[in-house]
């Protein structure tokens, strides 16, 4: 099946801050998060329900090699990435997120 993506406003500034996080610590290793960040989104899109499910509603996907998941829901043949975030910072700061907004 193919699943539509959508992700909520707030992701892309969550990837970029962590992007320009890890480059400011070692020259590439932001573009190493990326490229596992993009990995973990192709996975997810391939097959969104494999991923443990969290909270009822959200599946949770870790990367693994950086100390982030990416949150999202499932809804027909749509996905929803509510957040990256880091795995020990301000849990579940994003379970407020409304889809689309």
């Amino acid at each position: 099946m193919n699943y539509s993506i959508d992700f909520h406003p707030k992701v892309k500034f969550e990837a970029r801050e962590a992007y320009l996080w890890y480059e400011s610590q070692s020259d590439g290793l932001g573009r190493r998060f990326m490229q596992e960040l993009e990995t973990g989104i192709e996975l997810i899109t391939e097959a969104p329900l494999i991923w443990p499910k969290f909270r009822r509603i959200y599946h949770r996907y870790l990367l693994t090699k950086f100390p982030f998941s990416i949150y999202y829901s499932v809804e027909d043949s749509s996905l929803y990435v509510y957040a990256v975030a880091h795995t020990s910072r301000k849990p579940y700061y994003w379970k407020e997120r409304k889809q689309g907004a």
